[in-house]
């Protein structure tokens, strides 16, 4: 038999999931949040280079 008792036993299979399910919604939410900042860092470039290339033209 094992040397963990009922209730370790419970207490893993209980929170196994829970910590799994946390991590993978965390590492998305910062996955995401790190794609939309360098998209919206990118279109801000493209916002002032626009009128400085229009204007650099005369």
């Amino acid at each position: 038999m094992t040397k963990y008792s009922l209730r370790a036993r419970m207490m893993i299979l209980i929170l196994a999931p829970t910590l799994m399910v946390g991590l993978l919604l965390s590492s998305f939410f910062v996955v995401h949040r790190y794609n939309e900042l360098q998209r919206q860092v990118i279109d801000a470039g493209a916002n002032i280079i626009e009128p400085l290339a229009i204007s650099s033209e005369y």
